[in-house]
Order: structure tokens, then C-alpha cells, then sequence
């Protein structure tokens, strides 16, 4: 299993398809050191890490930021699919949060057309 991060944006998001609450989102676009981010800060705000002996302490965490543009992503409705949100810093401030649906939602390179078919399928709703 690889390293990613763990983020959490304010406001929470919620499904599009099931409207569930959406609380484990992960992305790789960070440092990908199990670094807990929370929209609104600059650095991370924990690490998840319960060994005490290499986890980062509060001044080394502070030290770590997000790029510009970053993408995360949490699985639903039984793990078919990913959802996937495009999140934005300004002044190093994580700042937005936008989540991906069939409205944005784009082919991704190398995605068959049918995968990709079926995933606006389901982002749209017409798949259970």
C-alpha cells in the first residue's frame, strides 16, 4: 500500500449520488507522509501516525505545505468509483474545495470509454 495524505474539508462534502457523508478523503498530492490536513490552515494538523517515536512533532509539521492545485479523493456507495474534489491554496492557506461531478467530471488518460461511461453513470446518479 502506498503513503498519501489525509484531508478534511470545511464545509464537509457529501456524496452526490447517495448524499452520505463524506469523511475519509486521502490524496497523494501532498507530501504523502499520512500528514491530517484541514482546509483553512496552512500546515498539517496532525499526522496519523500512532507510533510516537517517528511521528512529526507540532514545529516540524508546521514546516510542510500544499501545492497550489491538488486533487483528492474518497471512495462511496460500495467502491465502484472514486468521487474526486479539486481543492486551491491561496497564500499557502488551503482555501476551496470543489467536488467533481458529471457536470465537470472529465475522460481521464488512459480510462476506457465504456469505464468512463459507467462512471458518469453513476456520478449522474442512473446507477444504484
Amino acid at each position: 500500500m502506498g503513503m498519501f495524505d489525509h484531508y478534511i474539508p470545511d464545509p464537509p462534502l457529501c456524496c452526490p449520488v447517495c448524499g452520505s457523508a463524506l469523511d475519509d478523503w486521502q490524496g497523494k498530492d501532498g507530501p504523502n507522509a499520512l500528514m491530517v490536513w484541514r482546509q483553512g490552515h496552512t500546515a498539517p494538523i496532525d499526522q496519523a501516525i500512532e507510533d510516537e517515536d517517528i511521528r512529526l512533532l507540532s514545529h516540524q509539521l508546521a514546516k510542510f505545505r500544499l501545492p497550489p492545485i491538488f486533487k483528492i479523493y474518497e471512495w462511496c456507495c460500495g467502491g465502484h468509483f472514486a468521487l474526486e474534489a479539486v481543492c486551491h491554496t491561496s497564500d499557502g492557506i488551503w482555501s476551496s474545495t470543489e467536488l467533481i461531478t458529471a457536470d465537470t467530471e472529465m475522460q481521464k488518460k488512459g480510462e476506457r470509454r465504456a469505464d468512463f461511461k459507467a462512471r458518469m453513470r453513476w456520478l449522474s446518479g442512473k446507477v444504484t
